[in-house]
């Protein structure tokens, strides 16, 4: 499943926090970054680092989020 991130989509990573916070300024305001491939596509390219972008309003059977615990120490 493609998995939504919260970051605004760029065309480049030019700017882009160096922290691992999420990019939520000066991007495309309606578009955000998928990540992860889907079930219909090639082994290959089910992997983090392939980007996709979508409209943030668009759902789909291949679109969705992972949640994510942290456990207690």
């Amino acid at each position: 499943v493609w998995e939504w991130c919260q970051d605004l989509y760029h065309k480049s990573y030019a700017g882009a926090p160096r922290d691992g916070s999420a990019w939520l300024s000066g991007g495309e305001e309606k578009r955000r970054v998928l990540r992860g491939g889907s079930w219909y596509m090639h082994a290959y390219d089910c992997r983090s680092a392939l980007r996709l972008q979508l409209q943030q309003d668009l759902r789909g059977s291949d679109v969705g989020f992972r949640i994510v615990a942290v456990a207690r120490q």
